[in-house]
């Protein structure tokens, strides 16, 4: 997009440019011709015309170059952008699984509940207890069961979705479906979640936003899945307004990223994880959509985090997103 915008504002410029010099070569042969034959002065010189012509010529020749190398820079363009949609992709790939694992765990409890009120059913109606209120109630569970499971295969879908729109969104939803996609998980390695969002609305790719900031939390979840599930094991999330930005924080008690990685962790392809299959794709992914699709910024550090009066150490994450 911003190539096609460079690209026209040249094209017009040197349309303009050679607009005058084709002008500007009229008016020495109309002056000339006009002053030559009420013989005030002599006709302009050939040299004035040869001058002219050579710049309209370079111009030409300066216009017709500068369009072929800006052609080969949109279509430089299109690739780059192509390939950052394939690694978001790639991305959305490799956290599949987990996702899908984080679905069916999801969908324990419901189908749990639902077998307990048919099999509740099942024993009343052998005993004669069996009434209409009863048939009522398992009915309304059962239902309210079975949306919840429609909507959370709703909601993964909605995230695998390949279109892109960008539309007006709030941050309150960003994390609720992220907590939908990935809080199982979180929760099977005992992480509490501990969020606090303000009321604030970003415009740009909500599905783009939920993958960089699931990618940072599977990252968090990863280090915390290798301590042996000890039971301190925080996420504290914040989302403040901040004059025309939104700051987001993400910081987990986790021990934190070796210095010596800090500045490579937004690399692609590195990792520190290739024994356990890390791609080294998910942070380099999550900083391109923030900081090239969203015009925002991403860093991490280091920091001491207090929770219940306990000192730790964890990764700080600082999104900032302009507001809509």
């Amino acid at each position: 997009m911003q190539y096609s915008r460079l690209r026209n504002i040249i094209w017009l410029t040197l349309t303009f440019v050679i607009f005058i010099m084709i002008f500007l070569v009229f008016k020495y042969i109309i002056v000339g011709y006009h002053e030559n034959i009420h013989g005030q002065v002599e006709f302009i010189k050939n040299s004035k015309y040869i001058l002219t012509s050579f710049i309209v010529f370079i111009s030409l020749v300066i216009f017709l170059l500068v369009t072929y190398f800006l052609k080969r820079i949109e279509i430089l363009d299109r690739e780059i952008r192509l390939k950052d949609s394939l690694l978001t992709n790639n991305s959305k790939l490799v956290e599949m699984g987990g996702l899908i694992d984080n679905i069916a765990h999801q969908w324990k409890q419901p189908l749990s509940i639902i077998s307990i009120v048919i099999s509740d059913l099942k024993v009343k109606k052998e005993f004669n207890q069996l009434t209409d209120e009863l048939i009522d109630n398992a009915i309304e569970i059962s239902l309210n069961n079975i949306n919840y499971q429609a909507q959370t295969i709703d909601d993964f879908r909605n995230f695998y979705k390949s279109d892109k729109k960008e539309e007006n969104f709030t941050l309150e939803k960003v994390f609720d479906l992220n907590m939908k996609l990935i809080g199982s998980t979180l929760k099977n390695n005992n992480v509490k979640v501990d969020l606090n969002i303000d009321d604030i609305r970003i415009y740009g790719l909500k599905n783009e936003l939920v993958q960089a900031i699931l990618n940072i939390l599977n990252n968090s979840n990863d280090v915390f899945s290798k301590k042996n599930n000890q039971s301190d094991n925080y996420i504290m999330i914040s989302a403040l307004k901040k004059t025309e930005y939104a700051i987001i924080i993400i910081h987990d008690n986790a021990g934190g990223i070796p210095d010596e990685y800090l500045d490579k962790v937004f690399i692609n392809h590195f990792t520190t994880k290739k024994d356990s299959g890390g791609t080294g794709v998910g942070l380099f992914v999550s900083r391109e959509i923030i900081v090239k699709n969203m015009l925002g910024k991403l860093n991490v550090k280091n920091e001491g985090i207090f929770y219940k009066n306990k000192k730790y150490l964890g990764a700080k994450f600082i999104i900032e997103l302009p507001l809509a």
